[in-house]
């Protein structure tokens, strides 16, 4: 059979009565994510796929990516300008994933933007000019020489996305591409893929629980739900839900009245910390106390250093000079999930910390379905989550130890707005216990919902903590955020 040519009327990207099921360990059943479902793309759309965590926009994406595909079965077809997505030119699609620092390969921020451009073949005066046009587009021609590593997470996102954008792609593929940037920088990222789209012509499908940050330059909606794509009005996805409502266990209780000891815990004093000899301070004689049973969110732009503070209080880095104090045991949420994962199944690695305790171990997995963790994916391997279900599955193994000191960094992140506020109500349950909790967020919504107060770092020093309701009121940026 002769293939047709495409026209300007042949979608860019169709799904027609797809079926796809993830591999599952061992002899487990496979359960389909997408069943027997079906969307086209127009040429020059900028589409919006939203969906709850685990949904599979971030499957359906990577089905549309030339050698991206998850293992697994699939059935139907998945097209690309008409041809099988096999068959699709080498270029023709880029993605920027929900984790940019897991994309960069090279060393240099010219290296990384050359690399793909060099696999193509290309010729040194055309590498060139695609790297000068890029450059101009994103005005990024002074980060040439700078060190990847270097970068903060907004300016990875921006690589990432003219690392993508250099290759001419015809679709853009970007998978929650907001999701670990702070709002200024979020707002600049979608400023400039909705320039992408309407300048250079380049399709554009993202992915995303923040729907209304893209609801301005979208010209179609997708809804993903129970394994079904559904095309909806953009206008369905433009409002942004209600913020958080404070969960029954309020974190504003007094401590006294929970048994708890009504005095701060000191965790850190006069903590200075750079990277060796020569480099920049990050930290610069910050001080940090907590109260048990009070949760304390840490907010800053991408880049200073709200990360690196939480691995000095966990005792992961030494500081330069100062004091850390360890409160018995803690419990760190990274912003990579995976870190915590050492199992084949999803149900391994929840009774892994329960010991042989068959009733530790049955309640261990009925927290985590009551977090949201669906039951069929306890024999999924937990690399083969969603990002957001990762995120669940961490956070309910660390609720599992009854820490003193919970540390969390951005713990909504990937997580669609309605199991956020099952988690936040999950982690407010700990501090109502007596646990001191320190959580590292751009998510606004998790701030004012549970938060009893906010440190803000700015310049490497930690500010005074002041009461949530305060700071959002005079922080008329960060209140009207994510």
């Amino acid at each position: 059979m002769n293939e047709v040519a495409p026209t300007a009327a042949t979608p860019i990207l169709e799904l027609h009565d797809v079926t796809f099921a993830h591999a599952a360990e061992a002899a487990a059943p496979c359960v389909p994510v997408l069943r027997h479902t079906s969307l086209a793309v127009p040429q020059g759309a900028f589409a919006v796929l939203a969906g709850p965590t685990g949904s599979g926009k971030t499957t359906i994406l990577r089905l549309a990516m030339p050698g991206l595909a998850p293992a697994g079965e699939l059935s139907g077809e998945v097209r690309v300008l008409g041809r099988d997505v096999a068959d699709a030119t080498f270029g023709n699609v880029a993605i920027v994933f929900q984790r940019p620092a897991e994309q960069v390969v090279c060393d240099t921020v010219r290296r990384e933007l050359a690399f793909g451009l060099e696999r193509q073949g290309l010729a040194q005066a055309e590498l060139d000019l695609r790297l000068a046009q890029v450059c101009a587009f994103l005005g990024i021609e002074g980060w040439l020489g700078r060190k990847t590593s270097e970068l903060s997470s907004g300016e990875l996102q921006t690589l990432a996305l003219a690392s993508a954008l250099v290759l001419a792609p015809r679709l853009l593929l970007l998978d929650e591409p907001t999701a670990s940037l702070d709002p200024v920088a979020a707002a600049n990222l979608v400023a400039q893929v909705a320039r992408a789209n309407r300048e250079l012509g380049v399709t554009v499908l993202v992915a995303t629980h923040a729907p209304w940050l893209f609801s301005a330059h979208a010209t179609m909606a997708l809804s993903l739900a129970d394994g079904q794509a559904q095309e909806v009005p953009v206008e369905d996805v433009a409002a942004r839900p209600a913020l958080l409502a404070s969960p029954s266990a309020s974190p504003g209780t007094d401590t006294a009245e929970k048994g708890v000891p009504a005095r701060e815990v000191s965790l850190m004093r006069g903590v200075w910390l750079r990277y060796g000899k020569g480099f920049p301070w990050v930290l610069r004689d910050c001080d940090l106390a907590v109260m048990p049973g009070r949760m304390r969110a840490l907010v800053g732009s991408n880049g200073c250093g709200k990360t690196t503070l939480l691995r000095v209080v966990s005792g992961q880095l030494r500081p330069s000079r100062g004091r850390v104090m360890l409160p018995g045991s803690i419990a760190v949420l990274p912003q990579d999930p995976t870190l915590l994962f050492c199992a084949q199944t999803v149900r391994e690695e929840l009774v892994q910390w329960a010991g042989r305790d068959e009733g530790a171990q049955q309640a261990a997995l009925a927290r985590a379905e009551a977090m949201g963790l669906a039951s069929d994916t306890l024999d999924r391997h937990p690399l083969d989550l969603s990002d957001g279900q990762r995120r669940i599955l961490a956070l309910a193994k660390l609720l599992a130890t009854a820490p003193a000191l919970l540390l969390l960094d951005e713990p909504t992140r990937g997580v669609d707005p309605e199991a956020a506020v099952v988690l936040c109500q999950h982690i407010a349950s700990a501090a109502a216990g007596g646990a001191s909790v320190l959580v590292a967020t751009h998510d606004m919504a998790l701030v004012r919902g549970i938060a009893d107060d906010v440190s803000v770092l700015f310049d490497g020093r930690l500010l005074d903590p002041i009461p949530t309701d305060d700071f959002l009121a005079k922080g008329r940026l960060w209140g009207g955020s994510l």
